[in-house]
């Protein structure tokens, strides 16, 4: 039996370094995987420490945007829309009223020059004119312009 057993140590000697560098190699693998979980807990808590400040900071914010907006007065807002819409109703009603003495001026000289012609020939036909007949011929001059002015 102790021969088997010297034969046996005989054939595992040279194995023994190879099993020694192996075991080494296997305890290095190890200690590097240990010494990684360590910086990732590590690292993973400080995250966490980050997160958490982080979270209270936009906390700390939404209530600060929370209490100024319960300060804002809406009413100079308000004034302000207000005061805006106003000044474009009154331009727009100036642009209007532009328009408006525009055409009268444009339809005027043409009024006028038709209404002298109408009193040179009622004066060259003395023709007599009464309210009722004032009236005919008002209604008359209106008529046409109105036709003048669709067309």
């Amino acid at each position: 039996m102790s021969e088997t057993i010297t034969q046996l140590g005989t054939l595992l000697r040279p194995a023994i370094p190879t099993v020694v560098l192996f075991a080494a190699a296997w305890i290095g693998y190890r200690l590097i995987v240990q010494r990684n979980l360590c910086r990732v807990r590590q690292s993973r808590g400080e995250a966490r420490r980050r997160i958490t400040a982080i979270e209270s900071t936009l906390r700390d914010l939404q209530s600060k945007v929370a209490a100024i907006e319960a300060t804002v007065d809406r009413k100079p807002i308000k004034k302000r829309a207000r005061a805006t819409v106003e000044a474009e109703q009154t331009k727009i009603v100036e642009a209007a009223e532009r328009e408006i003495l525009s055409a009268v001026s444009a339809v005027n000289p043409d009024f006028g020059a038709y209404a002298t012609d109408m009193a040179v020939a009622l004066a060259a036909n003395g023709v007599r004119v009464d309210g009722w007949t004032d009236e005919g011929l008002l209604r008359s001059i209106i008529d046409q312009l109105g036709l003048r002015g669709s067309n």
